[in-house]
């Protein structure tokens, strides 16, 4: 791992087709609509506790102080905690992976160790202002030591009716930043061998981009694409099984079409082009 430095999995042939739409300024990528990445409980765990814990402070109270929130709080309700503002309800996903060597990473997301890793600068993707650049969070102990300290505050000024649910006029809604930090970035604990950074779209930002829609076996994902300085991106790895030899002279032709340089050495202004150090062969 680089320290300054995460990746983006993918296969030759996206490569490819993501080097030949890019200008010599910038490269589009897909940002994935959150709801629609392959961990279905991704935009969940967060509310699932919060919605938990709520339920288990009010089964605490006394009977005059109860809210029946075991009746009430369901989780068409708990869409209520899905966003800070209605803009940011269904965020668009970019993921990289600190890991830039992972053979579970290649299998999963390098077309079975065929695929390529892209490095981009880790602080200049923190550095873009429309975006967020989050670490994902795969344990949830201090989500839950958060929920213990305020749990008493939320549920006092929560209210839920036949109808609607709502916070008192007086609620200060700075409590609620932490729980909506957590949202799109804790996820489930199996994944943890992504070292998962992400670059969050909010909604309104792309609601001024068009929306399209890749199909994966019975699924239409709807993405937009998203625009990263060409800048950024400072090395090319090679999966475990690509040849070097045989795809280091295409590869030159086809970032120097877009005035960019590789380099099998680590040189400024270069990208440095390597390939996996994992024995693996497909057999």
């Amino acid at each position: 791992m680089q320290e300054n430095t995460v990746y983006h999995y993918t296969s030759l042939e996206t490569f490819v087709k993501i080097i030949n739409d890019a200008t010599n300024e910038s490269l589009k990528f897909r940002a994935t609509h959150i709801d629609f990445l392959n961990d279905f409980t991704e935009h969940t765990i967060a509310a699932s506790l919060l919605k938990e814990k709520l339920i288990e402070y009010d089964n605490s109270l006394d009977k005059n102080d109860k809210k029946d929130f075991q009746t009430k709080l369901n989780d068409n309700r708990m869409s209520f905690f899905k966003y800070e503002e209605i803009d940011d309800l269904y965020p668009y996903i970019i993921s990289f992976s600190e890991c830039w060597d992972s053979l579970p990473m290649w299998n999963t997301y390098g077309n079975k160790s065929k695929g390529i890793a892209i490095g981009f600068n880790k602080e200049k993707l923190s550095q873009i202002e429309e975006y967020k650049f989050e670490k994902c969070v795969y344990e949830s102990k201090e989500y839950e030591q958060y929920l213990t300290e305020n749990i008493k505050q939320i549920h006092s000024c929560l209210h839920i009716d036949s109808y609607s649910i709502s916070f008192s006029s007086g609620f200060d809604n700075n409590l609620l930043k932490q729980h909506y930090k957590f949202l799109p970035i804790l996820k489930n604990k199996s994944y943890n061998y992504e070292d998962e950074y992400r670059l969050i779209i909010p909604s309104k930002v792309v609601e001024k981009k068009e929306l399209k829609f890749q199909t994966s076996d019975s699924l239409l994902k709807p993405y937009k694409e998203i625009s990263i300085p060409f800048e950024y991106v400072t090395e090319i790895i090679l999966g475990p099984l690509i040849n070097l030899e045989k795809l280091k002279t295409a590869l030159f032709f086809l970032l120097k079409q877009k005035n960019k340089i590789i380099s099998l050495d680590k040189e400024h202004g270069k990208i440095h082009l390597r390939k996996s150090n994992i024995p693996f062969r497909d057999i």
